[in-house]
């Protein structure tokens, strides 16, 4: 068995999610000091372990769950009338961000194509680039000081500050010329 002091803290990552302590540390005893390339590989390893641990503890706090269902059934509620079909898909802004475990973006089939929806940061994230609602988002709304798309590429998607602009914006993307 290895002495203790034979080991060298190659990594550590420490932090707390709702006043629970969350680290990871990995140790190398290898009768030298780790190079470089073990020190990066140990970084990479304990950030993945940190990470999973980290969604475990976003996926079993209740609070953010009831949240993440108020949130999820409010997005629904956007596209009642509208909607053929709903696919929850991972969120486009957070991607595999644990803090964003709870918060999937959708793909809502509609009448007139696929809207893609979902929070980032402050802003519900509007595309509707696989529809048949060809005008981009500065023709449909010129007046809106919003982050939307440009003119440079196909992409259509306007940023909402809230539901109430969300609702506003699809009723809009809807009404095709």
């Amino acid at each position: 068995m290895l002495n203790n002091n034979d080991y060298s803290l190659v990594h550590s990552h420490e932090s707390y999610y709702n006043k629970k302590p969350l680290g990871v540390r990995i140790y190398i005893a290898a009768g030298r000091l780790p190079t470089e390339l073990e020190g990066e590989i140990a970084r990479r390893a304990a950030e993945n372990v940190f990470n999973a641990v980290l969604k475990q503890h976003v996926m079993l706090d209740e609070g953010a769950k009831a949240y993440a269902a108020k949130e999820k059934a409010e997005i629904l509620k956007l596209f009642e009338g509208k909607s053929i079909y709903v696919e929850e898909i991972p969120n486009g802004y957070g991607g595999n961000d644990p803090h964003y475990a709870l918060y999937p973006w959708f793909i809502f089939t509609t009448p007139i194509g696929h809207i893609e929806i979902g929070w980032r940061k402050r802003v519900i994230n509007i595309d509707w680039t696989r529809t048949l609602q060809k005008k981009k988002a500065e023709e449909l709304f010129p007046n809106e000081d919003v982050t939307k798309s440009g003119n440079y590429d196909e992409t259509r998607y306007i940023h909402a500050w809230g539901y109430e602009k969300a609702k506003e914006y699809l009723d809009i993307i809807h009404k095709i010329d």
